[in-house]
């Protein structure tokens, strides 16, 4: 099954772009299988579950939305298996990927034995889900000139958030960088994690003209991995959570930092944009991927997935 997938997406690959791409793969530890009734089993196996999210073989959203843009299938079924740890951090993030995802999309479900491994997911049971903030002071590194196509992904960060041409190009009130999405139960320890949290963190964000929270999943220059599409999904759905007052701030500090902004701000904002930001992206994520995953169920705060091409040299 993977075979014939793999000369698909090859194949329409080739057709829209008129390229031709021998180098397309599928993840080598995520089993696709066909189903009766034509829809694709995607398989992922347990110590993938526990993983980084945008590891190729954890990354299940990025795969579904590339088969359904580049294949003939557009029906999806999820199986995993459940790790021996089920507070596992990565665990807890990977539960909560695939429970918004299958609320959002219509033509994605969970497989019936795994379903029940739902009740494993900790914010569900409880009522007090608190997010990190930012806790120090950060310095931009000593020097921001060059060419933005030779920069570390840090340096490049810096140089965006300090670049007013970046902010005004798209609107924006306001950037700031490195927002945490580590969560806890009741207040923020060691103690009591939920989602992995110690460096976990949304690249850039701002407050548009209209009132919109804006995100940036940032990839330094020739960086495309295809796992900056699940990446991007847990972000734009713990910022949604975050408005609708799901998860709330912690309140250890009153201490607002310059560069890390105040994410109280972005609580009861009108919308959510959320932009992949690099200067080439993986093949498969295309635009048509992308219309692919603005064409989700209704949201109470309305969510866009965009992307941001960075240029060569000094015009970002």
């Amino acid at each position: 099954m993977k075979e014939e997938l793999i000369k698909q997406i090859r194949k329409n690959y080739l057709s829209v772009t008129g390229q031709k791409n021998n180098r397309l793969q599928l993840p080598k530890h995520i089993g696709f299988n066909n189903l009766d009734d034509g829809k694709i089993l995607v398989s992922i196996k347990k110590e993938h579950v526990i993983e980084n999210m945008q590891n190729n073989n954890s990354a299940f959203e990025s795969w579904i939305f590339a088969i359904k843009r580049w294949s003939i299938h557009d029906s999806f079924v999820l199986k995993w298996a459940r790790p021996e740890n089920t507070s596992n951090a990565h665990y807890q993030r990977f539960l909560y990927r695939v429970e918004k995802f299958n609320k959002l999309y219509n033509w994605f479900e969970i497989d019936q034995e795994c379903s029940k491994y739902l009740s494993d997911l900790k914010v569900n049971s409880s009522d007090l889900l608190i997010l990190n903030i930012p806790k120090s002071k950060s310095k931009p590194p000593e020097n921001l000139a060059g060419n933005p196509s030779k920069m570390t992904e840090n340096k490049l960060e810096w140089y965006i958030h300090e670049s007013d041409l970046f902010t005004r190009k798209y609107g924006l009130v306001k950037l700031k960088r490195q927002l945490p999405v580590g969560l806890f139960y009741e207040k923020v320890n060691s103690d009591n994690y939920i989602f992995t949290g110690q460096s976990s963190a949304i690249d850039l964000w701002g407050i548009d003209n209209n009132n919109a929270v804006n995100i940036f999943e940032l990839k330094k220059f020739d960086n495309k991995p295809i796992g900056i599409i699940s990446e991007l999904f847990f972000y734009t759905m713990v910022i949604y959570d975050l408005i609708q007052k799901r998860f709330l701030l912690s309140k250890e500090s009153n201490t607002i930092f310059p560069d890390r902004g105040d994410p109280g701000e972005i609580v009861n904002k009108s919308s959510i944009k959320s932009f992949f930001t690099a200067n080439v992206l993986h093949p498969l994520l295309d635009s048509s991927l992308i219309d692919l995953m603005n064409e989700m169920g209704t949201t109470k705060v309305p969510i866009t997935f965009d992307h941001i091409m960075l240029e060569e040299g000094n015009n970002l």
